[in-house]
């Protein structure tokens, strides 16, 4: 197929079908007429505008304005060893706030404001415009104290204050990822038999602690055999550098397989690189995997169920085992104590309220009992 118009580039996806962009600067739009109809080049010369605008948009802010520390915070080495994944979402956080006007219907956006006219007051601002969602707006808040933080260290000629580090985020209390009760596991196991790949995507999270993101790289390299320095015997471990912060603290988890685990292994038909594979027998994304997962959970009659709620339920068990903190922080690859404190926390709250919970009962009661 030969398509005269510049700037149109072309690839297949895994069906085969070819799908045509216009592509500039990084930039791409994609194109759905056919190629020999007139509809394609007046699709065609509408997506360059559109990329070209948008081109204008972005390039060459202003010295010493918002849009320019945020240019050279995401050109740096601290932006750039983040997970794509991060990027992605820091970058789409900066973009809506550079984007936004000072007074609606005004046209002066934030990304042409000087660095020396953002106030503690514009950080507010830029924070309540998003008050509806109070997580977005303290996203909002945090990647600018992250943004002016990182100009006073690398920008110190410029940047002269952080007018983010003393604005307090909107008090809220979010829902979070539902923690999977035992009875909802066993629902999935008994839909899932040993043996299914649905078992084995539950067992490989639910016994390694690991995310999503992990999950789908896990496979035979990732397991060593290891001397067990209490018994002297020889274990297959699993250890792995969790990839949500690989780029931060590099932290190595480490474990033994467990023997319910390498049951399923040995049961099931899985990838040579991967455990977890389509069903064309492809390593899965981190994000096919997740659309993959919560389909056998809506399969179970769990759609509230998610990947990471599995990492919460083994949280809840290892604390309610008796866990330690530190015991916690190497399951898990936590770098702080804050979530082996809360989830210590909560085992141990259960525990004093089974063993104290006939304190509610009156005296009356308690004599009609004998």
């Amino acid at each position: 197929m030969r398509i005269d118009f510049k700037y149109v580039a072309k690839d297949r996806d895994r069906h085969g079908n070819v799908r045509l962009y216009v592509r500039l600067k990084g930039v791409k739009v994609r194109l759905r007429a056919s190629p020999d109809s007139l509809e394609f080049a007046e699709e065609y010369y509408a997506a360059l505008k559109a990329i070209k605008a948008r081109l204008n948009e972005v390039e060459e802010p202003q010295h010493a304005t918002l849009g320019w520390l945020v240019r050279e915070y995401e050109a740096s080495y601290q932006f750039q060893k983040k997970s794509p994944r991060d990027q992605r979402t820091i970058h789409l956080i900066h973009r809506s706030v550079l984007d936004d006007e000072h007074k609606p219907g005004s046209g002066m956006r934030f990304r042409d404001m000087p660095l020396k006219s953002c106030t503690p007051e514009i950080v507010r601002k830029l924070r309540n415009r998003k008050q509806a969602t109070p997580a977005a707006a303290n996203h909002r808040l945090i990647y600018l104290r992250v943004l002016f933080a990182w100009g006073l260290s690398e920008r110190p000629e410029t940047v002269k204050a952080n007018p983010a580090r003393d604005v307090r985020p909107l008090p809220y209390k979010g829902k979070g990822f539902h923690t999977w009760t035992e009875p909802e596991v066993e629902q999935f196991e008994e839909k899932f038999p040993v043996g299914t790949m649905g078992r084995l995507a539950l067992d490989l999270m639910l016994f390694t602690g690991s995310r999503r993101s992990d999950a789908v790289l896990l496979g035979p390299k990732y397991l060593t055999a290891v001397t067990n320095p209490e018994t002297g015997t020889k274990e297959s471990w699993v250890v792995f550098t969790p990839k949500k912060t690989a780029n931060s603290t590099g932290k190595t988890v480490s474990m033994p397989v467990l023997p319910v685990l390498l049951d399923t292994l040995t049961a099931t038909t899985h990838g040579l690189e991967t455990y977890l594979v389509t069903q064309f027998g492809k390593p899965f994304t981190a994000a096919g995997f997740g659309n993959w997962f919560k389909e056998r959970c809506r399969e179970a009659g769990l759609p509230h169920c998610t990947p990471h709620g599995l990492r919460k339920i083994g949280a809840v068990r290892a604390a309610e085992n008796g866990a330690t903190e530190k015991q916690m922080m190497a399951l898990f690859g936590w770098s702080t104590s804050r979530l082996a404190a809360f989830y210590a926390e909560m085992a141990n709250d259960k525990k004093l309220a089974a063993a104290s919970v006939h304190m509610l009962i009156g005296h009356k009661a308690k004599k009609g009992t004998g």
